[in-house]
């Protein structure tokens, strides 16, 4: 075989290297937090439970110093810009093993003392640690993307397997659409979208803000105050009767029978409509005294309007850190 010959086959193997998707189920915990389970540690003798982030993050591990030496974990420097020390690891991400590094938090004086996180949000300073951001530097995905997959969650137990993030490429057979680019609005803390400045309920329209936030940290949307008022001014005209316990801005419904769907106009890159709809079931959650919880809130102020990952469940959101937007397909009926 010639040098031609063999010089081809390894860029092609490079190349398919370079495209593997890396997979990892998603699940929910006790504060309704999406999380990965990954083994940490050189033998992978140590499991931690990481919850994602898209917003302003340094990707951490909640372990004292003496638990990482246990763990394998090897020390690699200080970083004084969040009060911590960063390690270096072998961690395995679904069927993957990657090496990468992390904070653990010195203490509750640490920004980011509390919770292990990775985070795949915006790096605004070489000293932040972006789990992403990694995966595509050492050559373990091509692009610096990732894709979140949710299945219906409203009977979700903790700890159940109620998604999964891919990371690098999509998953084909989670959807069978072409992925719509949404315009961003070029916010420099998080993913944004552009939509019109209203929303669709049961055909009436109601004003809202133009830039929409994704918020992977909660299954609750936020809305402004005002359009909030206006939804329930909605609701009572169409006979829904509610309760709204003002302490905690909360909304409960006896019956989502009346209830319509949401339709929020998000402004493609090209500048046609793609209309991200939020059914009954996927902005409330059945409670104990079988009544239900509205997942949408009042935000006091104005320009907050984004959306919890509970109204992410029909379809298959990308995330690309590079351009710094994000992409939408419906997932097919099977995945749900």
């Amino acid at each position: 075989m010639n040098t031609t010959k063999i010089l081809l086959i390894t860029i092609a193997l490079l190349n398919c290297a370079l495209s593997e998707r890396i997979s990892v189920p998603l699940k929910l915990n006790s504060n309704q937090q999406l999380y990965l389970t990954a083994n940490v540690g050189n033998s992978g003798q140590c499991q931690v439970d990481f919850l994602l982030s898209i917003n302003t993050c340094n990707s951490s591990i909640q372990k004292s110093a003496k638990q990482l030496e246990q763990c394998g974990v090897e020390f690699v420097g200080l970083n004084p810009y969040f009060k911590g020390l960063n390690y270096q690891s072998q961690i395995q991400l679904g069927n993957s093993l990657q090496k990468l590094n992390l904070t653990a938090p010195n203490g509750n004086k640490s920004q980011f003392y509390g919770e292990s996180v990775l985070c795949l949000g915006f790096q605004r300073f070489d000293f932040e640690l972006n789990t992403l951001l990694q995966l595509y530097q050492t050559q373990q995905i091509s692009d610096q993307k990732f894709f979140i997959s949710l299945n219906n969650i409203a009977n979700s137990q903790e700890v159940q397997v109620i998604g999964q993030i891919d990371f690098g490429v999509p998953d084909a057979s989670v959807t069978s659409s072409k992925f719509v680019n949404i315009k961003n609005v070029f916010n420099i803390i998080s993913y944004d979208a552009l939509s019109k400045d209203y929303f669709i309920y049961g055909g009436v329209k109601v004003p809202t803000q133009t830039t929409l936030y994704f918020n992977l940290d909660s299954p609750f949307s936020g809305i402004p105050n005002s359009t909030f008022q206006k939804l329930l001014g909605i609701f009572m005209q169409q006979g829904i009767n509610y309760e709204l316990d003002s302490e905690v801005n909360t909304l409960y419904i006896k019956s989502i029978e009346k209830l319509q769907d949401i339709q929020i106009q998000l402004v493609q890159s090209d500048n046609n409509v793609f209309s991200l709809t939020l059914k009954p079931t996927e902005y409330t959650r059945k409670i104990a005294d079988d009544r239900f919880q509205l997942l949408i809130y009042p935000v006091f102020s104005e320009k907050s309007f984004y959306l919890g990952y509970t109204a992410l469940q029909s379809y298959y959101i990308g995330f690309d850190l590079k351009t710094q937007s994000v992409s939408i397909a419906q997932r097919n009926n099977n995945q749900a």
